[in-house]
């Protein structure tokens, strides 16, 4: 039996879709930095740091055709150009990367004053700008 194809409004609507949830998850992960970072646990916290921001970065790459909604390959690196691109702040896209890498692969932790406020304010500032640009493509907020 062969699979229905959808239509062009139905695609579109599964992106926005998945946009949508992934703009959730960028939420609840800024939420838990913010718990993880008030707990001193400074590695867990620049982990969801980075992915907070990089799920609002992805939700706009999506509706907006940027990458596909499964694309895994380079990702990481994907959304660096869009940020770049789009005239977002690359600089602290690119610190909160490399942070994620320390916490996550290397022996030593990240400190309090790599989480300044800051940087805390920048990354806060850049998370919401893609969210916004998501939500001009008409993504839910």
């Amino acid at each position: 039996m062969e699979a229905k194809s959808r239509t062009p409004d139905e695609n579109k609507r599964s992106l926005m879709e998945a946009a949508t949830l992934l703009l959730e998850k960028s939420k609840e992960n800024w939420s838990a930095f913010e718990q993880l970072r008030g707990d001193d646990k400074l590695d867990a916290a620049a982990n969801r740091l980075y992915y907070s921001i990089f799920q609002a970065v992805k939700a706009y790459a999506v509706v907006t055709g940027k990458t596909k909604i499964d694309e895994t390959n380079s990702v990481h690196n994907m959304m660096k150009r869009i940020v770049s691109a789009e005239g977002g702040d690359a600089r602290t896209f690119s610190d909160a990367m490399e942070m994620r890498k320390t916490a996550d692969y290397m022996p030593q932790s990240i400190t309090m004053l790599e989480l300044d406020q800051d940087f805390r304010f920048k990354a806060d500032a850049l998370r919401q700008s893609f969210a916004k640009m998501a939500g001009k493509q008409g993504v839910r907020q």
